[in-house]
């Protein structure tokens, strides 16, 4: 059972004590959003704009949802396409995000698993993985 944190002491998971952020419309409108929660699969620790135009969360167990109140959305991540991994030759767009060994990632990330040299994505929600193709900064300080 999570509790609201309130000004006049009660115990609550502190993380939703700093973040107590308020929807509007959906099926919540005015509830609180509940934090973690997972949908598709996925956990997520902040709104998100999967499946949805603008960022929301959910308010609780049941499924209940509403936008996220003074959330400017994200820009949508890039189309990156993949090749080889899973596909012989070029193989389909990234799916961000996608959950690989219980993390959540947003962007192409280097997975020791699937290679330890080279930046790699989803591609579907069976797992399938393909290289990212992109370019990677090779200076100093870059990533």
């Amino acid at each position: 059972v999570m509790y609201k944190y309130g000004e006049d002491g009660e115990w609550g998971n502190p993380s939703q004590a700093i973040r107590d952020i308020k929807t509007e419309g959906g099926t919540a409108n005015e509830a609180s959003c509940t934090f973690p929660f997972t949908y598709k699969g996925l956990t997520y620790h902040d709104c998100t704009t999967v499946d949805r135009e603008r960022p929301w969360c959910s308010t609780d167990a049941l499924g209940s949802w509403g936008f996220c109140k003074g959330h400017v959305p994200h820009s949508k991540p890039a189309l990156v396409g993949t090749h080889g991994g899973s596909f012989d030759g070029a193989g389909p767009k990234c799916m961000f995000p996608f959950k690989h060994n219980n993390t959540v990632y947003k962007t192409c990330k280097i997975l020791p698993d699937l290679d330890k040299n080279a930046l790699v994505c989803q591609t579907d929600e069976e797992g399938s993985w393909g290289y990212c193709n992109c370019k990677v900064d090779k200076t100093p300080g870059g990533e």
